[in-house]
């Protein structure tokens, strides 16, 4: 069940192209600073405001580290989590498969719940949690939750080199078809962010 939180970090910045290179200061974290050129730059955007950013991250992480004890405090357990959601193991029943501490749909929701009064929204235009269940558990036909598997790779089937960069696709050394092969099922879970 996937479970995402309702944040927006102001950190916008707009790359700017250049002809020729421009001089640029760059300022490391230690207090000295050094002298560049570059034709592509960064313009802080209409909502940019690092100071304000770093704390919307750090309270989002603190709020997903809160999900995650309580879905440990509930018997629990969670697969992933992102930055902003959380892949809680969740069945219908609750009963799961592989040993994976599971809570049901019904549990994974109400804990979700415990976040509606951290809304620091008006209700009125953004009711309920700032912990949302996600589309990706509904079942596009009837609407109502559905199982959402996920799988486990065995460490060997990791790839040897690490995914690059070509033509603005991820590619990896290992081929999709090979890793898929070699999988073997976790849980199978809504999830929610």
């Amino acid at each position: 069940m996937i479970l995402r939180l309702i944040v927006c970090i102001p950190i916008e910045l707009n790359i700017a192209e250049h002809r020729r290179k421009v001089g640029l200061t760059v300022y490391r974290p230690d207090g000295t600073a050094y002298h560049t050129e570059a034709r592509r730059t960064e313009q802080p955007g209409t909502w940019f405001h690092p100071l304000l950013a770093t704390v919307v991250a750090a309270g989002g992480r603190l709020l997903l580290a809160t999900a995650i004890a309580l879905l440990r405090e509930a018997g629990g357990s969670y697969v992933f989590c992102d930055t902003d959601s959380v892949f809680a193991a969740a069945t219908r029943t609750g009963n799961g498969n592989d040993g994976v501490p599971t809570l049901s749909w019904e549990r994974a929701i109400s804990i979700a719940g415990r976040f509606e009064s951290l809304n620091p929204y008006d209700s009125d235009v953004i009711p309920g949690s700032i912990l949302e269940l996600e589309p990706e558990n509904l079942d596009p036909e009837t609407g109502g939750l559905r199982e959402v598997r996920c799988f486990r790779s065995p460490p060997n089937a990791m790839p040897s080199t690490p995914p690059t960069r070509t033509g603005g696709r991820r590619s990896s050394a290992t081929p999709a078809s090979a890793s898929a092969q070699n999988t073997d099922s976790v849980t199978s879970s809504p999830h929610a962010t």
